[in-house]
């Protein structure tokens, strides 16, 4: 696992944390590794979403045009 990868596990916990558990911090956690990962102050929020949503919506259109 690298930065990247883990900043898209990260936004998706950062937006459901205070439901999940207020006042948390999310970090991941490469247990090969022993390496946490932290979604960095200077993250480019806007730009990760944008790629979820991304991802989100290709997911959708792949199963609607398997179904």
């Amino acid at each position: 696992m690298n930065q990247a990868a883990a900043d898209l596990l990260l936004r998706i916990l950062e937006r459901e944390m205070e439901r999940l558990l207020p006042g948390g911090t999310p970090v991941v956690l490469d247990v090969r590794r022993s390496k946490t990962y932290r979604l960095r102050r200077n993250t480019n929020r806007h730009e990760l979403d944008a790629l979820l949503a991304g991802e989100a919506a290709k997911y959708v259109a792949h199963w609607q045009a398997a179904a």
